[in-house]
């Protein structure tokens, strides 16, 4: 943290960037990501210090928890130079914050100081001293209203408590110190015990360890800490106690069906791009056609803007474009053929094949229409011409996976749905075959 001496001056100087903002507030906001890279190379918080950043519009909020002696002057002056950095951001067209300070030891309490760029603007040209800066700044106190921000305020200071763990064996005492943001007496004994526990687990039984020392450093106050010492008798008492308050709860595993209104477009490059590639998965998904494969394919791209270059990431989205493109295509392919009780004809008479109908098993784990995830097997193509519809999956398979398909177990899934399809519409010698493929595939992928 800096002392007040020096954020003031930091403070005081003048930048030509925060004018040329103001004087063009029609720029693009920054997104979350980019304001939150921004306050950490600048270095204002504490490190450790989590942060949640939301922008909307030509506002951003930015909550995170103050430091325990910090009062509402140098609550006032970090809100200032947060300001002051987001404001001076190339391009950031925010024009106003929020910063929350909450209170570690009640995270359902916050200090709200909003900071507007007229406010750097009027210092940095002269006209406003800071220390009537300063006091044109109010500080509104509030709790929170909902369960949500609650939770999330609570799970930023989780975060913040697992950083910079060291770990000492000293025999009959392991030490363990790490940073930590300032805890009720209660929350430090919870953490030490889980650290504790943590520890014995992985030292098991050939450890002489008799206790353990756990020692928090508050990073906003350096030179202080909590110390917490359990003895292994501690640990095997609390043990038994949280698995007999446990004892009674129930954890029920599921898989939630997820859809394209489950999913936003995050903020970041290409969002534009991001965004139509979504809508197109929406509208195929409204079309009643399986969009389960689009959908993690998607979140993946998504979650990866701000982690990789937006070359790598353009990337994705051709990759992901091309394979909803030939889903569109095969939907189009699809409305032309009629159907009957679950059946498509094959819509090639030629070649032995026609007046035969191609009618699709019911699928079973992998073995389905969507063994190659990438795009789905359609069962008149395999009747039609199973070896020439093969190769052309290979090909669009190596095209999206970066590898052949013979070298990926998805093949073995493969052939055998070719062979289930080829039985259940009537040409089961073909099938043989591809079910024998298939057998030396997955034997191959077992070793």
């Amino acid at each position: 943290m800096f002392n007040r001496a020096y954020r003031a001056g930091f403070l005081s100087i003048a930048t030509a960037t925060t004018l040329l903002l103001l004087q063009n507030p029609a720029l693009a906001a920054a997104s979350a990501e980019q304001v939150t890279a921004a306050i950490n190379k600048a270095k204002i918080l504490a490190p450790g210090t989590q942060m949640k950043v939301r922008v909307q519009g030509e506002q951003a909020s930015i909550s995170t928890f103050r430091n325990e002696r910090a009062d509402d002057k140098d609550s006032k002056i970090d809100a200032l130079l947060i300001g002051k950095t987001v404001f001076d951001m190339p391009g950031s067209g925010i024009t106003s914050i929020v910063v929350y300070f909450y209170n570690s030891r009640a995270a359902n309490e916050y200090r709200a100081v909003t900071i507007r760029a007229g406010d750097v603007k009027a210092f940095d040209s002269g006209a406003m001293g800071q220390d009537e800066l300063l006091s044109s700044i109010e500080i509104k106190s509030g709790k929170v209203q909902d369960t949500a921000t609650a939770i999330e305020s609570r799970m930023m200071l989780s975060a913040a408590a697992r950083r910079d763990f060291q770990t000492v064996d000293r025999g009959e005492e392991i030490e363990v110190s790490c940073k930590m943001p300032a805890l009720s007496d209660d929350e430090y004994k919870y953490e030490a015990y889980k650290i504790a526990q943590t520890a014995l687990d992985f030292v098991g039984n050939n450890s002489a360890a008799k206790r353990i020392m756990v020692t928090f450093y508050n990073p906003a106050e350096r030179g202080k800490y909590k110390q917490v010492v359990i003895s292994l008798n501690n640990i095997a008492t609390i043990q038994k106690q949280v698995a007999a308050a446990f004892g009674s709860m129930q954890i029920n595993a599921g898989t939630s069906k997820l859809t394209t209104k489950d999913l936003e477009v995050s903020d970041g490059p290409l969002k534009s791009e991001r965004a139509a590639l979504l809508n197109r998965i929406r509208e195929l998904e409204d079309k009643g056609v399986g969009v389960a494969p689009f959908l993690s394919a998607y979140q993946g791209l998504d979650g990866n803007v701000g982690s990789v270059e937006q070359a790598a990431l353009a990337k994705e989205i051709a990759r992901l474009d091309a394979s909803i493109s030939d889903q569109e295509k095969a939907y189009a392919s699809a409305k032309t053929l009629k159907f009957s009780k679950g059946e498509e004809k094959s819509a090639d008479p030629k070649g032995g094949r026609a007046g035969v109908t191609a009618k699709e098993p019911k699928a079973h784990g992998n073995v389905s229409r969507w063994a190659l995830n990438f795009f789905p097997l359609n069962a008149s193509s395999i009747v039609r011409d199973p070896e020439g519809y093969l190769a052309d999956c290979k090909q669009k398979f190596a095209v999206e996976a970066k590898h052949r398909l013979e070298d990926d177990k998805r093949y073995a899934f493969t052939l055998m749905w070719f062979s289930e399809v080829l039985k259940e519409s009537g040409l089961p010698e073909e099938a043989k075959k591809y079910e024998t493929e298939a057998r030396a595939a997955e034997g191959r992928f077992k070793k």
